[in-house]
């Protein structure tokens, strides 16, 4: 299970000055190019005092070194990143950053509100080692108080990735902003549902015994938070109860999770429902953003005729046509405990056909 995520400093969470300095100054002569990566190093590293690395690469470049340095530490902060560490990982995540730096320049570089983001830093001049030195991924995890296979970690620098992976941390390697986000939610998705997919569709067929019990039709549905894995909101089918036909468990959930959280874009959720949703359902999640529906029983294992809806096709295959917002695709999987809700489901036909489908 992940625990924690951590940052790199330069070239993810701020600009990194000194790479395009370097490139500028020092890429077509071989020579003075591995002199300043050396230098570099050793100041990560702490052997070299800053102030003589900056001296030292202004006279290579013939710079002044009041140039120098406002060239290399010309870093501005990625604030839609530190805004969405603040808003949707600190929440649920201990939060780290990790990086090659030759004296602490936090405050320097962020506000204290994003200093504060941290629950622990490391940085390479405070252990005489730099990345991809396993001892610094070491010490980043047990200062978060996690093992290494609980992070994962974020660089935009691949030997850095790989040092990583080598210590047991699984890695994202940066390119912008919206590419790591996509990849976050994925691997944070996958570590925190694949595995519990029949147990939140249980959670759904516990709300689907309720809906039976206060009157309406045995269906539930819950949408969870794919990054914390918690269930934000729940929804029984209560048409008979409420004589709203669109009252459906799923328009239920969507209905009540955009309530609580005030807004109309829920991407970061996944729904589950104890039948496969009709398309009025489908077409509510896809409206509101969400990428993934996992459904327990087929129209068929409960009734072939119980949606007289012209079209062969399903609602897996529906919701792979579904792009109603930003380009937004819908991945629609069905089976998830299928006997189960299946089961359930033809418990509570009893009713002449009719009925059955003023209910749903």
């Amino acid at each position: 299970m992940i625990k924690a995520i951590v940052f790199d400093c330069f070239g993810v969470l701020a600009t990194d000055g000194w790479l395009p300095f370097r490139e500028s100054h020092f890429s077509k002569n071989p020579l003075l190019l591995e002199k300043a990566l050396t230098l570099n190093k050793k100041a990560d590293a702490g052997v070299l005092h800053y102030d003589d690395f900056v001296k030292q690469v202004a006279q290579m470049a013939r710079m002044s070194e009041s140039a120098t340095h406002g060239a290399i530490e010309g870093n501005i902060p990625n604030e839609a990143l530190l805004e969405y560490i603040k808003s949707e990982l600190k929440p649920h995540y201990k939060i780290g950053m990790l990086s090659n730096a030759p004296e602490n320049w936090l405050d320097k570089m962020f506000t204290s509100e994003q200093v504060a983001l941290f629950d622990a830093t490391t940085l390479s001049y405070e252990l005489g080692a730099i990345k991809p030195d396993l001892i610094m991924y070491q010490t980043i995890a047990r200062r978060l108080g996690v093992e290494p296979s609980e992070c994962i970690f974020i660089d935009d620098q691949p030997t850095y990735c790989e040092g990583a992976a080598r210590a047991g941390m699984s890695v994202i390697q940066y390119v912008d902003f919206a590419q790591m986000k996509a990849e976050l939610i994925h691997k944070l998705t996958t570590n925190r549902l694949i595995k519990s997919h029949d147990e939140y569709m249980n959670d759904a067929i516990e709300i689907a015994h309720r809906a039976k019990d206060n009157g309406g039709v045995a269906i539930g549905a819950v949408l969870v938070d794919s990054i914390s894995g918690n269930i934000i909101s729940t929804g029984g089918s209560m048409v008979a109860v409420t004589h709203d036909p669109t009252a459906h468990a799923e328009v239920m959930a969507i209905r009540r999770a955009a309530e609580l959280l005030g807004t109309d874009d829920l991407f970061n959720f996944t729904l589950y429902s104890t039948l496969e949703p009709c398309h009025m359902c489908l077409s509510a999640a896809a409206w509101a953003r969400i990428p993934r529906v996992y459904f327990g029983a087929y129209r068929k294992d409960v009734d072939e005729t119980l949606f007289d809806i012209k079209g062969d096709f399903s609602d897996e295959e529906e919701g792979k046509r579904m792009n109603l917002r930003e380009n937004v695709s819908m991945s629609v999987v069905g089976g998830v405990q299928e006997d189960a809700c299946a089961t359930l489901l033809a418990s509570h036909y009893e009713l002449p056909h009719h009925a059955q489908l003023a209910q749903l």
